[in-house]
């Protein structure tokens, strides 16, 4: 699936969505005021991508899991595309 993704990404259009979902994350800022880590805001343009070009990716459902700093997680489910929640 990563390849698929990397594969996908590269794709001047997606890396162009991909770019700016990313500056506008970085720009965000966490709980606790602060901003939030490059492997954060690159989880949420990943998804965001995925989410807004959703045909352009592997039609079943799948998740993204992201490893932050202190050992913390983030586990995003993709729904299938044509589900409800796509």
């Amino acid at each position: 699936m990563a390849e698929a993704i990397l594969a996908a990404l590269s794709k001047p259009d997606l890396a162009r969505f991909f770019n700016e979902a990313n500056s506008k994350a970085m720009k965000s800022t966490s709980w606790s005021g602060e901003g939030i880590s490059p492997n954060n805001s690159r989880h949420i343009a990943l998804v965001e991508t995925i989410i807004g070009n959703r045909d352009q990716f592997a039609p079943d459902e799948f998740f993204i899991e992201t490893h932050l700093e202190h050992g913390a997680i983030i586990k995003t489910t993709i729904p299938a595309l044509g589900s409800k929640e796509a």
